[in-house]
């Protein structure tokens, strides 16, 4: 088997094709982890590094086949996360 693993920045650099085939496969796929719903958090800037939210991605490659992927965020402030008790 060939595997290759990447942290790519963007969904583009996996491609829409490859995640939804990816999410179909799972038994018990959760639409909050769609290429459309991620892809809406991060046009619309919900999730951006604009907003502190940097969007990154862990991804398993089997060939040209995505064998697995791990949506990942870079906190970049903690700006009313968190409150001191």
């Amino acid at each position: 088997m060939n595997y290759r693993t990447a942290i790519v920045s963007t969904l583009a650099e996996i491609g829409e094709a490859a995640w939804s085939e990816l999410l179909a496969s799972q038994q018990d796929a959760n639409p909050f982890l769609s290429y459309a719903f991620l892809h809406a958090l991060h046009e619309s800037g919900c999730a951006s590094a604009d907003t502190g939210w940097q969007p990154n991605y862990l991804v398993l490659w089997q060939g040209e086949t995505l064998a697995a992927a791990l949506p990942l965020y870079l906190k970049l402030h903690s700006y009313g996360e968190y409150e001191l008790l």
